[in-house]
């Protein structure tokens, strides 16, 4: 297929560029990005970075590697909104809205087809009345869930869902739970097998090897009862920014945890080899329907994965302790898998993040079918 007959993609993420160049491709809207700018589905790949504030501008905000991702256009516009900002979340509702207007007006009176991928839980914008645009949302997590949100900004995201059952002509999502309010053409596309370029890792391997190892952000949502219980026979070493407080208040005074902060997402292979097994101890009060990255990090380092919560995927490789009673034997057995080839050669060819978009494009692209959802509002 010639360039000219393929369509163009504007993206909405939720993590953008300045997420990307702190923590690199660690999050689903990320990874779907830089997967998809290495299919062959579009002439163009334009991604809206949430506007910047003349406040963040003066305070050092500038951008540094608008080409971070080859093939892919970063658009970074400054906002001059003196009251937006000072909105938090909330004003995720209508920042992006000129940059979208301005991006899809060129496609009002061309034949060239643009397909609109749109990962924000708060962004509303002026859709385009063309049968050349195709709106195409995935939920990253059901932020109604959100544990982090204030119940005004969870409103606001069950309006922009309804807003998105109304308007877009395909909807994606982690899990089938995530999707349920959704009455539109809607898809489970669960997070996967994520391979990022191969670069140098620049953490410093730990000399001491810990029992017990978590990577990712660190909020309420982590169940600390159960890593007080790990720390009192175990090590345990978390890898992540702390988001609260209290929470990393409490993480530093147990005794045999150890926190490391931010990482880097090209630093998880070094990260890895410190620890003997992963942690998923979630609880589930406060989940987002969610599929865990991590658990697929586990799996690509073959570190076998103690959990709260049963996932999509079920492996001899997995343990959940709110199943079975977390004993001595079972820990040691589960140490003795740690580092074996036979967990990450469990990976089914389905599990990678490639494999799914590229079947979940074939079918969206077909014939570019836009039914009647292309209104304008």
């Amino acid at each position: 297929m010639d360039a000219k007959d393929k369509p163009d993609l504007i993206v909405i993420p939720y993590r953008d560029q300045y997420f990307l160049s702190e923590y690199g491709p660690a999050v689903r809207d990320l990874q779907f990005i830089k997967t998809i700018s290495e299919l062959d589905f579009f002439d163009t790949i334009t991604v809206v970075n949430r506007p910047v504030s003349v406040y963040e501008r003066v305070l050092g905000k500038l951008n540094s590697n608008l080409s971070i991702i080859p093939g892919v256009n970063f658009v970074d516009a400054t906002s001059f909104d003196l009251f937006g900002p000072l909105r938090g979340r909330a004003w995720a509702k209508i920042c992006f809205a000129k940059t979208i207007k301005t991006l899809l007006s060129k496609y009002n009176k061309s034949h060239k087809a643009v397909v609109v991928l749109d990962f924000s839980p708060f962004a509303i914008f002026p859709l385009l009345k063309s049968s050349n645009v195709l709106y195409w949302y995935d939920l990253i997590d059901n932020f109604t869930k959100h544990n982090r949100y204030t119940p005004s900004q969870r409103e606001l995201v069950r309006n922009k869902y309804a807003w998105v059952d109304k308007f877009s002509n395909a909807v994606t999502g982690v899990t089938s739970e995530a999707l349920t309010s959704f009455k539109t053409k809607k898809t489970v596309l669960p997070n996967g097998i994520f391979f990022n370029d191969a670069n140098m890792n620049k953490l410093a391997a730990h000399p001491n090897t810990y029992d017990f190892g978590f990577i990712g952000f660190i909020t309420d949502k982590l169940d600390l009862s159960f890593i007080k219980k790990l720390s009192e026979n175990y090590s345990v070493a978390l890898y992540g920014l702390c988001l609260d407080k209290k929470v990393l208040a409490s993480i530093r005074a147990m005794r045999n945890v150890h926190y490391f902060g931010k990482f880097q997402y090209n630093d998880i292979g070094v990260i890895a080899r410190t620890f003997k097994i992963g942690l998923l101890p979630y609880l589930k009060e406060r989940s987002h329907d969610e599929s865990p990255l991590k658990l697929y990090e586990y799996f690509k380092h073959n570190l076998p994965c103690v959990t709260s919560i049963d996932y999509e995927i079920q492996s001899e490789f997995i343990f959940n302790y709110n199943h079975s009673e977390m004993t001595s034997e079972k820990v040691r057995a589960l140490a003795c898998l740690s580092g074996n080839f036979k967990i990450s050669e469990s990976i089914e060819e389905s599990w990678h993040v490639k494999v799914r978009l590229k079947s979940f494009l074939k079918e969206l692209l077909v014939g570019f079918d836009l039914s009647s959802k292309a209104t304008s509002v």
